[in-house]
């Protein structure tokens, strides 16, 4: 949280066009690359729960920092770079906050937020820039200010691009629910061809967690459960059983890891919502 109101803090004074020293939003990166060092899981778990929809734009401009600062570590980024990425992502929506709009087809923001950027934050690196003017550019063509294809989109901009894009797909908005991560990453991986770098998008797979932690899902084959734990493959962890194929609760809960070879030809086919299940938890927590 304090994170969160720091930079929210920062974000909007350099929209008013106040001046801002480089050092208050390297804080912010530094402390988040060192937190990373530390406990990368944790941190990313974190992020992907910190969702509130009030104060939109800032905890999106935290959460997209972090999740870009992870790409980049995984691709071998180093410090410095991790730095530029960081700052970038922090203020990718800066344009946002100025226009006092949380719209992201505002097609003018990143141009705007390009300018108060580019003209209030003094001695900041051209990486930083061209990621809050490129991070809506796709390799297609498709994205906007300017419609730049692939081998024309910094590659920075590419890993903010994606981040935000997961970020914004699993966060709420207005009345509408969250999406899941499996869900957003769904989403991601169906566009990479056209519109991802394929290495940025293998990055976000490493690093994220597809499914968190508790996230109540449907397999292939009927049966509900819950998400117990990570393995190394994101898109199959292992599970808690707690209902067969029609429904009925089971007597004791089964825990199954799709990530072995016994396990091939079950897979997780649906998230589900947790309101809809009458689910006693002192019985989840003593399995």
């Amino acid at each position: 949280k304090y994170t969160v109101e720091y930079s929210r803090n920062v974000l909007e004074r350099l929209s008013r066009n106040v001046e801002v020293k480089r050092e208050e939003i390297g804080k912010v990166v530094l402390d988040t690359i060192e937190n990373l060092s530390i406990n990368k899981d944790v941190l990313l778990m974190i992020s992907a729960y910190f969702k509130r929809k009030d104060d939109y734009l800032f905890v999106h401009a935290v959460n997209t920092m972090t999740i870009a600062l992870a790409i980049g570590g995984y691709l071998g980024y180093t410090e410095e770079e991790l730095e530029h990425v960081g700052m970038g992502a922090l203020l990718h929506d800066i344009g946002l906050v100025h226009l006092a709009d949380g719209n992201e087809e505002r097609k003018e923001h990143p141009e705007v937020g390009f300018k108060i950027v580019k003209n209030t934050l003094s001695n900041v690196h051209p990486v930083v820039t061209n990621i809050i003017l490129q991070h809506h550019e796709r390799k297609d063509g498709s994205g906007f200010p300017f419609g730049l294809k692939e081998g024309e989109i910094l590659k920075e901009a590419m890993i903010v691009g994606v981040a935000e894009v997961f970020d914004r797909l699993t966060s709420p908005r207005g009345e509408g629910r969250r999406g899941s991560s499996f869900e957003a990453m769904k989403f991601i991986l169906s566009n990479t061809k056209d519109k991802f770098d394929p290495k940025v998008v293998e990055a976000l797979m490493r690093v994220m967690v597809i499914y968190p932690l508790g996230t109540l899902i449907r397999l292939n084959t009927g049966e509900i459960g819950r998400v117990a734990a990570s393995t190394p493959n994101p898109f199959r962890p292992k599970v808690n059983i707690m209902f067969d194929k029609y429904g009925r609760p089971l007597e004791k809960i089964v825990r199954i890891d799709l990530s072995e070879e016994l396990a091939y030809r079950l897979y997780i086919a649906e998230v589900l919502d947790e309101s809809a299940y009458d689910l006693d938890l002192s019985q989840e927590i003593t399995a």
